[in-house]
């Protein structure tokens, strides 16, 4: 799927397919936290997603703005964690040192 704005939902069928396989949850990452990332899961959140962001799958060109996006996360919109502590949960075994690639 082709994204044409900041947010991922705007001018996609993303909701519909991922209401179409029962998800509920989002992890939206990349760049920039500050617009692409933060848009995306302001829309999110308002369709009734539960967000989580894993900070280490997110970047932007000022650590400022990347660590207020986290800030407004945390306070308002949902979970923030890392990718190693999401592949802790799902369960994802990878060598000491190292992360799953798809």
């Amino acid at each position: 799927m082709r994204k044409h704005r900041y947010s991922a939902f705007t001018g996609t069928d993303l909701d519909m397919i991922l209401r179409g396989h029962g998800i509920k949850t989002i992890l939206p990452v990349g760049t920039s936290t500050n617009a692409c990332v933060e848009t995306t899961l302001r829309a999110g959140f308002e369709l009734d997603y539960y967000v989580v962001v894993p900070e280490d799958a997110c970047a932007s060109w000022s650590a400022e703005l990347h660590e207020a996006t986290l800030a407004n996360v945390r306070h308002r919109f949902g979970i923030v964690t890392t990718v190693d502590e999401l592949l802790r949960i799902w369960g994802v075994a990878t060598p000491a040192g190292t992360r799953a690639r798809s």
